[in-house]
Formats: structure tokens, sequence, C-alpha cells
């Protein structure tokens, strides 16, 4: 039985191209972080191996293997520690293991994780396995971002693009399946953005959801701040950035769920802000703030990511987003980790 939610069409699909046997060697799974691509992979890996009629069973023992991460012919693919891209040598193992025979069979199913950061030499590298695969091998990439992906990549994969989740849809499931109380539940509903993965990572990992509220507390309290002070914070979290370049993607976002949520509250659509859990906060900010110097704001964050995903200089981007901010506003700046 097919475990991922929300992808009917892309389950559907694979689905008819097992039972036909018409399954391509390579597959790119594109979506947000946390939409499910992961899951829809171990599915399909678990598909591919299962034993019983209705695969994928969920059951027999190469399926369980598959989901607990012990088959020895699943093998996932990511940046290393303390690397910032796929070497061309994580490659060259992924070409090695698959001229094997399988252990125990009949296929050998590779994930790459973060597809897009593989490096020219490594994406070059494996185009060469996707254009003349070996028997019974499948290679799934999964990305958030596949326009960084070379297009002689892309060109050789099966494209299926996996789309975030309707709120209602996200909300009914973790009370459902999950067991979630109805209130924490549509808080982390709305906190998903569409992503059953992150709504679950925020219910089963108590220590990132607190973690998350101190952020978000310390960007609705913080109160106006000098010139100096805000560079001062530009600079920690250009520091930050240095140490993991991901912070980048999710530090911004953090900053304009504040501000989409403060420009909803000023048009009155309460039922749609995210983060429920600063409405009081919001309430009064949104007092103090004109829907202009909102969506200034808001451009500025978009140029800033702009900025920092082109690899401008972290520190000089955000000194710029710190000028960008209206007088008498709450700071934007990013909270410790």
């Amino acid at each position: 039985m097919w475990s991922v939610l929300g992808h009917d069409s892309a389950v559907q699909y694979l689905s008819r191209c097992l039972e036909a046997g018409r399954l391509s060697h390579a597959y790119l799974l594109a979506g947000p972080a946390h939409v499910g691509k992961t899951t829809l992979a171990l599915n399909l890996a678990q598909a591919v191996n299962c034993v019983q009629k209705e695969r994928p069973c969920g059951l027999c023992p190469s399926c369980l293997r598959t989901g607990e991460g012990h088959h020895p012919d699943v093998v996932q693919v990511a940046v290393r520690e303390d690397h910032a891209e796929i070497a061309i040598d994580d490659v060259r193992d992924l070409q090695r293991l698959a001229s094997l025979t399988p252990f125990l069979g009949p296929w050998r199913v590779f994930i790459i994780q973060q597809a897009e950061l593989m490096s020219l030499e490594a994406a070059n590298c494996l185009l060469k396995t996707i254009e003349e695969p070996p028997e019974k091998v499948l290679i799934l990439l999964l990305t958030s971002q596949p326009d960084l992906l070379p297009a002689t990549v892309l060109s050789r994969c099966h494209v299926l693009k996996l789309y975030p989740m309707p709120i209602v849809k996200i909300e009914e499931a973790l009370t459902a399946r999950w067991g979630a109380a109805e209130g924490m539940a549509r808080l982390l509903a709305r906190l998903s953005r569409g992503c059953l993965g992150r709504a679950i990572a925020f219910s089963q990992e108590s220590g990132l959801l607190e973690a998350r509220s101190r952020q978000m507390q310390r960007i609705a309290s913080l109160t106006s701040a000098a010139l100096l002070e805000r560079f001062d914070h530009a600079r920690e979290t250009a520091f930050l950035l240095g140490r993991d370049r991901s912070f980048a993607r999710d530090a911004v976002e953090l900053w304009a769920s504040w501000w989409r949520d403060l420009l909803l509250m000023k048009e009155g659509e309460t039922e749609s802000i995210e983060n429920l859990d600063l409405s009081d906060e919001m309430v009064k900010e949104a007092a103090t703030i004109s829907i202009r110097d909102i969506l200034g704001v808001l451009r500025a964050l978009q140029e800033t990511r702009e900025a920092l995903e082109s690899n401008a200089n972290p520190r000089l981007a955000l000194e710029v987003l710190m000028l960008s901010l209206p007088a008498g506003t709450r700071s934007l700046l990013a909270p410790s980790l």
C-alpha cells in the first residue's frame, strides 16, 4: 500500500507503469521541501522489490527493510557532512554499486537527495549512467529547485511534480492519522505551507516547534532598533549563513511569513494567516504600520532571497535589507538558533 498522501496522480501513474512493466530508469521528483518526495521515492523503491501481488505491501521483509532504511539494494545519496555539494566521487560510488548484481533483488534503487546540489562534474558523470543505465537500476532524483539542474540531466529524466496539499487536508490527516488535537492540528497545518512532512516533523519533534516559537516571538517582540544594532544583527546572521547555506532560505522565509501575516491582518483575512499563535502580537503590530510599508518589506525580502541564492555577499545583502525596514517597526532581524 502506498503511504504517501496528497499525490494521488503521481501514485496512480507510477502504479500503472509498474503493472505494465514500463517504468522509466530515471525519475525526477520535484516539489517543495517536505512535500513528500522522499516518501514517494521510498514507496516506489518498496514497490519494485516487493514480493506480493499488491505492491508495495508494506509488510514483506523487503518493504520493511526499505522503510527502515536497511535494504542493501536501496541507496540514498546526499551531501556529505561538512560538504557544500554532492561530489563526483559520490556519483562514482553510485556507478560502482549500480554495476553490481542486486543483493536481494530484483532492483537496485538510488535516491539522490537535493539533486540540485550536485557539482557540474557529478551531474555530468551521472548523465552517463542515465543515458546507458544498467538493467534493473532505478535512479530517483529529488529536488526543490529543478531549474538548477543541467538541462541535459533534466531532459533524460521523467519529471513528476509534487504540489503542496490543501491546508484543510493536512489538518484532517493530522487529526485522523497522527492523533493531533484539533487546535494543534490547525496550527501545524497552517505552518506546513501545504507540505505534510513539515507538519509531521513539527508534531513529532517538539523541539522544532519550540525553537520556531522562540524565533517568531523574538521577531514579533523586538522593538525598533538603531541602524548600528540592525547591522550587528546582519553580521550575526551572515556568520550563521557561512556555517550553513540552507539557513538563508529558512531565515528569509521565516521573516517573510511574519510580514505576509501582517498584510493579511491588515486586509482582514485573518482566516489565512500562518502564525496563529502570534495573532495578538500581529494585531498590535498591524495597527502601527501601513500596507505600503509591508509591501515594501516583502519586496526587499524577495530581493534578499534572490541575492543570497546568487551567492551575493551575505552580510552586504542583509545590511541592505536592514536599510529597507521602515522606521518605527519591529526588527526583522534573524533570531538566534
